[in-house]
């Protein structure tokens, strides 16, 4: 644990604390602290990338967070009740790589949380559509890409943008988002979930696809995570790649092109958070106590 940062932190917010006006103070928690974190990997020109977003909610005091031996730096905190805290943390080019193994650690005043290893995947390369491929009228878009190992499933996600003539122009847009398992290389989306009924003149457009290779827990489907000790919640890892291709003909100077804008750790957190708030599972265990300091 990196102690000079941990007394740091924990100095910083027992000062935050003790301007309470209070002589006696009553501590109340419910259940462990809930930790969500994800370390994501990807190339860009400056070659490959790795970064993490980590969410502590629940600690009594600030804690230190760090993935391996890499301390992330607080980027935002805030109390939810007397000594109960919720801090956000993050960290770039970390010194991770695709292959290497790596765990959560949340050390805190009243005990230490951790997860299981994850390796972060190898980077899916996306053979199909390439950037000349143009998608037209009630076409199924077919997309594929070279599978790694030591993967436990791929996300797929279709950022689709066109304009189409039906009495009028008429923009279409579609954000969708399907996960297929590990050992899987191709996925076709149909063209009745592209192409509605109303389309009659297909006029120009694009479609943005962004293929994810994740390990660790599969958030939103499953309730088991792997933090253990002092915290509870998922920790995980992606590989993201994209691709792009025009849908009925290249877009004109009106139509924005298609920009290659990967996703961020903390957006990939904010989408799993999302996922637990829809399959209704708290990552709270329900045992409160209360302590006199």
């Amino acid at each position: 644990m990196p102690k000079s940062i941990s007394t740091c932190a924990l100095l910083a917010a027992a000062l935050l604390l003790s301007n309470s006006g209070c002589d006696r103070k009553v501590i109340m928690t419910v259940g462990l602290p809930s930790i969500i974190g994800a370390v994501l990997v990807d190339s860009g020109a400056g070659g490959v990338n790795t970064q993490a977003h980590v969410d502590v909610d629940g600690t009594r005091l600030l804690p230190v967070v760090a993935v391996n031996n890499d301390t992330l730096t607080l980027r935002d905190y805030g109390s939810t009740g007397e000594y109960m805290w919720t801090s956000s943390w993050q960290g770039f080019e970390l010194r991770l790589a695709p292959g290497d193994p790596c765990a959560l650690h949340v050390y805190q005043s009243d005990g230490e949380a951790t997860t299981d290893t994850v390796v972060i995947p190898h980077l899916p390369k996306v053979v199909s559509p390439d950037t000349n491929f143009v998608l037209g009228k009630n076409q199924s878009l077919s997309v594929a890409w070279v599978a790694t190992e030591g993967v436990d499933r791929y996300e797929l996600a279709f950022d689709v943008h066109y304009r189409y003539y039906h009495g009028g122009y008429t923009t279409f847009s579609m954000d969708t988002t399907v996960l297929v398992p590990a050992g899987t290389s191709t996925y076709t989306l149909p063209g009745a979930a592209i192409f509605p009924s109303d389309v009659d003149s297909l006029i120009e457009g694009y479609c943005i696809i962004t293929v994810t290779a994740e390990t660790g827990p599969n958030i939103g489907s499953e309730s088991k995570g792997n933090v253990n000790g002092k915290g509870c919640g998922y920790f995980f890892a992606s590989g993201t790649q994209e691709s792009w291709c025009f849908i009925g003909g290249c877009p004109s100077m009106d139509v924005p092109c298609p920009r290659l804008a990967r996703p961020t750790a903390e957006q990939l957190v904010e989408r799993k958070r999302a996922l637990i708030g829809r399959m209704g599972q708290s990552l709270k265990v329900q045992s409160p106590f209360s302590r006199e300091d």
